[in-house]
């Protein structure tokens, strides 16, 4: 009899086992966890800025917060990323829709996304860490498929390699400089060394 109670005992323990292990396993298939990198944006939209660039952004994680902006115009695109806490301003925790209403309304002011300050400052958390704010943390550079690489260089190169104008002298300032020059013409050919001075004094009596 004991030996039944025993075996009895043993059954119903692994029973017990085996269906505490399934609940967790089923519970871990609803419930999964997504891989860093790879989990949906927890808020999302569009914009269009100052000078109509089509920008779409997004956001990721809890605490720190990633917002990734991309932008699309004419000439090309970019994008950039910011990074904060909003967490620790008190106005986020009471409506977060409006911290990030703010700070859509920033970047929609701007005539390039990514350009200008590197803080989004949002006015509820203005007595808030300077944490609170979305800093720009990465930026990528505008891409411009109708110019050509190295065109700009050429252009400049050209024009540096061009040799200066010589620089030419009105016809008035020639005319004085020359009258100077026959003036000096006599002392230097009559006037001996050592009696310029006096020689000099009698041909400009002479010339009157």
């Amino acid at each position: 009899v004991r030996d039944w109670f025993l075996l009895g005992s043993a059954l119903g323990l692994l029973l017990c086992l085996s269906s505490v292990g399934g609940a967790e396993a089923k519970l871990g298939r609803g419930r999964r966890v997504p891989t860093p990198g790879t989990e949906p944006p927890s808020r999302a939209g569009n914009l269009l800025n100052k000078s109509r660039h089509r920008c779409a952004w997004e956001t990721y994680g809890a605490d720190e917060i990633t917002l990734r902006v991309r932008c699309t115009h004419e000439g090309g695109s970019y994008q950039c990323r910011y990074a904060g806490r909003p967490t620790l301003c008190s106005s986020y925790s009471d409506a977060p829709g409006l911290y990030w209403a703010q700070v859509v309304r920033r970047l929609r002011r701007r005539s390039h996304a990514c350009d200008g300050s590197k803080v989004l400052k949002v006015q509820a958390c203005k007595l808030a860490p300077a944490r609170s704010h979305m800093r720009q943390s990465a930026r990528s550079r505008s891409e411009s498929p109708t110019e050509e690489p190295g065109q700009e260089l050429r252009g400049s190169g050209r024009k540096g390699g061009r040799t200066p104008a010589r620089e030419k002298r009105p016809p008035e300032e020639e005319r004085h400089t020359s009258v100077e020059l026959s003036a000096t013409e006599p002392e230097e050919t009559y006037c001996a060394e050592g009696w310029s001075s006096v020689c000099s004094f009698f041909l400009k009596f002479f010339d009157g």
